[in-house]
C-alpha cells in the first residue's frame, strides 16, 4: 500500500512539473516529498494548486474504489465457498442481489460478508 501511495505522490509530482514547465515563471518543482506550491499570486500558481486539488481528490476516490473492491472479491469468495460456485457466478449472484434490492454492489457484499449468505430480495440484515 505505501508502494501505491509513494507511486501515486510521484505521479502527481511529475504531472504538476509538467505544468510547471508550460508556465516558466514558476520554479522547478522540489524533490520527492517537499511538494510546496509557491504563494505568489500568479496564474501558473492558481493552475497548479487547482491541479493538485483535482489529483487529491481522484486519489481518494482511488484509494475508496480499491478498497471496494477488495470488499467484493472477498464477498466472492465466500460464496464461492459457501455455494460451491465459480468466481462468474458468485459476481453474476451478487450483481443480481444488488439489481433486485436496488442497492450497490458494494453494500451487498458487505451484506454476504457479515451475514455469509445474499440477502433476500428487498432485504436489510441487522448488524
Amino acid at each position: 500500500m505505501r508502494a501505491d501511495a509513494a507511486e501515486g505522490r510521484e505521479r502527481a509530482r511529475a504531472s504538476l512539473q509538467r505544468i510547471a514547465e508550460r508556465h516558466r515563471s514558476l520554479r522547478p518543482l522540489p524533490a520527492p516529498g517537499v511538494l510546496r506550491i509557491p504563494a505568489m499570486p500568479d496564474a501558473g500558481t492558481a493552475v497548479l494548486r487547482a491541479r493538485l486539488r483535482d489529483l487529491e481528490a481522484e486519489n481518494e476516490g482511488l484509494r475508496a474504489a480499491l478498497g471496494s473492491n477488495r470488499r467484493i472479491g472477498m464477498a466472492i469468495g465466500v460464496l464461492m465457498a459457501s455455494r460451491r460456485l465459480t468466481a462468474e457466478q458468485a459476481l453474476d449472484a451478487l450483481r443480481t442481489a444488488s439489481s433486485h434490492a436496488n442497492r450497490k454492489l458494494r453494500d451487498v457484499a458487505e451484506d454476504v460478508l457479515w451475514t455469509g449468505t445474499l440477502p433476500a430480495a428487498g432485504q436489510r440484515p441487522r448488524r
